[in-house]
């Protein structure tokens, strides 16, 4: 029985010293304008509430990374699927307050946007941004 024991010990073990850190959240940019670049948050390893967003290019090199700003008090951060003027854009990342019955929330307070040329997460005027609400009719 010792010896079953220390023998799954040593799988668990092992099995999570190899184990890979992955992305709290991850999704593809516009294909057809960033040729299949990535956002992803990545959650701090020494602070699971603080969160690291990374643009990924197509080759998984790193463009771009930026510490999330903390979420005031009854904010949620919205990855993607947010409109800007009107068109749906998945290179967004916002903070939003959002209403049980509302799809679309228009109270957006702070808009970044991921800016392959700029290798950056470019702060973006929340006028005109509307975001889906994931959580409607759930």
């Amino acid at each position: 029985m010792k010896q079953v024991f220390l023998a799954v010990l040593t799988i668990v073990l092992s099995s999570s010293a190899v184990a890979q850190a992955k992305p709290f959240a991850g999704w593809l940019l516009d294909p057809s304008r960033s040729g299949g670049a990535s956002i992803e948050v990545w959650p701090d390893p020494a602070n699971p509430r603080k969160f690291t967003w990374r643009l990924v290019a197509p080759d998984r090199a790193l463009v771009a990374e930026m510490p999330q700003p903390d979420v005031p008090r009854g904010l949620t951060v919205n990855f993607g699927q947010c409109k800007v003027s009107g068109v749906l854009r998945q290179d967004v990342l916002a903070f939003v307050k959002h209403r049980k019955r509302q799809e679309w929330s228009h109270d957006v307070r702070r808009v970044w946007v991921a800016d392959l040329d700029a290798k950056a997460f470019v702060p973006h005027d929340p006028k005109g941004v509307a975001c889906r609400n994931e959580g409607y009719g759930v």
